[in-house]
């Protein structure tokens, strides 16, 4: 009697300590750890609740007969019947309760779940530093900007230049003229003469010069073009003084990336069909010579297309 009420008191005194301890132990727990604190009390609460009477397994074994086979099951937990026994009487199975559940508690089944919350333990824990690591790899790590799948085509303030260097004295551009006897055979045939741009106004330059027309040494060669006959120099230029004004990225009204259109700004008088085609290549090919510039639409002063005899304004469409 005087054991087994010391028993407790001792039992009571090692649990305070072991509760204090977990106190504390828990106290010292980081903040991500708190939750693995939390699950692993209510695991170990639920594997208790699952251990078998100890009473209730010692009337079962009380009740075996002797020559029984050689182990039992109890509540589905399987247990060595040589624990504890030391002849074949059965007198070794009057044993103390408190040392029965200590012998029950060592058996295979307390290994398994031994075992069974070893592997719980290290899996939580893997889990809440595997969650700590990828939380300081989103604060900590480069910032990713996928790239654009598909670059907006935006309108160019100017021409753009051909594969050329700048000179001390200007740009290099290119004027193509037509040239007999050739461009007589093949109106579409025009062929290009050098020109330096003092600016960076480089397209309205070179038309510029195209209206001039060649030097006296290149119509020697036989360059030539036929807009000095065609614009009417005495009318009014509805564009305050220059022959023609060109728009970039523009037909006509419409907006279109690409496309240039030069409009004259005084009036004309088509000389015929073949001239037409000439001026048209002239200007289409000085003006395409730049990167940016990939069609040119040519408007008369009215807004109508120039040589379009059909009246239509095919070039509008």
């Amino acid at each position: 009697m005087m054991h087994e009420m010391r028993e407790p008191n001792s039992l009571n005194h090692h649990n305070h300590h072991h509760h204090h301890d977990e106190r504390n132990a828990h106290d010292a727990f980081p903040p991500e750890l708190d939750a693995l604190a939390a699950r692993l009390t209510a695991d170990g609460a639920a594997w208790q609740n699952r251990l078998p009477d100890a009473a209730r397994l010692a009337e079962r074994i009380r009740a075996i007969p002797d020559g029984a086979p050689s182990a039992v099951s109890v509540d589905d937990v399987t247990l060595p019947m040589g624990v504890g026994s030391t002849s074949d009487s059965g007198a070794a199975w009057d044993v103390p309760r408190a040392q029965q559940r200590r012998r029950v508690s060592s058996s295979g089944w307390g290994r398994l779940l031994g075992f069974a919350a070893a592997v719980i333990v290290v899996a939580l824990i893997a889990t809440v530093f595997a969650q700590i690591a990828t939380r300081g790899g989103q604060t900590t790590g480069p910032a990713i900007h996928p790239a654009p799948t598909h670059a907006q085509s935006q309108p160019t303030a100017a021409p753009t230049l051909p594969a050329t260097t700048a000179t001390a004295t200007g740009y290099p551009v290119l004027v193509y003229f037509s040239k007999a006897p050739d461009s007589y055979n093949d109106p579409t045939l025009v062929f290009p003469v050098h020109r330096t741009s003092p600016t960076l106004g480089v397209a309205t330059y070179a038309v510029q010069q195209l209206f001039l027309g060649p030097t006296p040494s290149e119509a020697a060669d036989g360059y030539f073009t036929e807009l000095s006959t065609v614009l009417q120099r005495g009318g009014t230029s509805s564009c305050g003084g220059p022959d023609f004004k060109i728009t970039l990225n523009m037909r006509g009204a419409t907006p279109e990336t690409g496309t240039a259109t030069l409009q004259f700004c005084r009036q004309t008088a088509s000389p015929g069909i073949g001239a037409d085609a000439r001026i048209k290549a002239e200007i289409v090919k000085t003006l395409t010579q730049f990167s940016n510039i990939t069609k040119v639409v040519i408007l008369l002063q009215n807004g109508h297309c120039f040589g379009d005899e059909s009246g239509a304004d095919l070039c509008l469409r």
